[in-house]
Parts: structure tokens; sequence; C-alpha cells
């Protein structure tokens, strides 16, 4: 497992050319999965022109570079919808204020755990400067939406009470 932030420390390597392509430039995830959607290798002025990476092209978000098979695999940001629209909403989740069901604030989100394969384990919350009015684990099934400006977490439910006889 590793943290977003030590990701983007890393080198994008090329195997079949044996090229080092640089530090990645910025990892977006997608929001409804809670997994890394593409890497982008090189922004550009505008989204359309960005050198992106789909994140199943990556072997394994959890060694000391991002590995990918070839150049092939790279695209620009207008070669896909899909790519597009990621980059336009720029799925970057630290410093997002996370809230639960009922509106009362968490947080903000300062971690994310990433998997070898690219699946967020965990969110980690911390309320005012450096988590000293508490912090939080919140775990990807138990977030109801990640919006573009907030997350919300699913509502929680307290233990029901055994009925006395």
């Amino acid at each position: 497992m590793a943290k977003l932030k030590d990701i983007l420390k890393r080198h994008v390597v090329a195997l079949d050319q044996g090229l080092d392509l640089g530090k990645v430039q910025d990892i977006l995830l997608h929001p409804s999965e809670h997994r890394v959607a593409c890497l982008v290798v090189r922004t550009a002025m505008v989204s359309e022109l960005a050198v992106v990476c789909r994140a199943g092209d990556v072997r394994s978000y959890d060694e000391d570079t991002l590995a990918i098979r070839g150049l092939k695999v790279l695209m620009l940001g207008h070669e896909s919808e899909e790519m597009l629209d990621l980059l336009h909403a720029g799925s970057h989740l630290r410093k997002r204020p996370m809230l639960t069901s009922e509106g009362k604030s968490m947080g903000r989100i300062r971690r994310v755990d990433i998997d070898a394969k690219g699946d967020v384990v965990m969110y980690h919350v911390a309320h005012g400067l450096f988590g000293l009015f508490g912090r939080a684990e919140v775990a990807p099934k138990d977030v109801r939406v990640m919006g573009g400006d907030v997350a919300v977490i699913k509502p929680v439910h307290p233990p029901a009470k055994p009925k006395s006889s």
C-alpha cells in the first residue's frame, strides 16, 4: 500500500523502450469507483494536449517506479472522451471537505492510501489544524458521494438495542 503523495514522486518508465519519462505530473482518481483513473505524464496549456496513460496500463502502484509497457499506451487527452472528462473534472481529493450525511464537517481529506492495483484503500480525514480536533479513517465503501467540491459519507446507524423481555 502506498500514499498518493508518495506515488506522485515516482518516475514513469516505458519498459519496451527503456525510457524514463520523468516524474508523474498528476494522478486522477475516478470519484465513484474509488480507484486511479489515469496518470498525467505531461501537462499542457490545455487539457486536450496533456499526455495521459490509463490506470490499467501501469504495472503496479506499489513499486519504486510507475512502469508502463511502452510509449504506445500513452495518448493525448483529446483522444478519449473519458480521459478528457477526467482532465476537465480534475478529481483531486487532497484537502477536499468530508461531511456526514447530516451535513456535519468531519474535516478535510489529508491522505489517500492506494493499493498495488490502484484502488483506494482508505481516506484519512483530519479536522482542524494538524487534526487537533479529530482524525478519522473512511473506507471507500462508506463514502456516499465524492462530489466535485465535497465528499459525503453514508449515514452511520447506531447498533440496535436488544429488546428487553
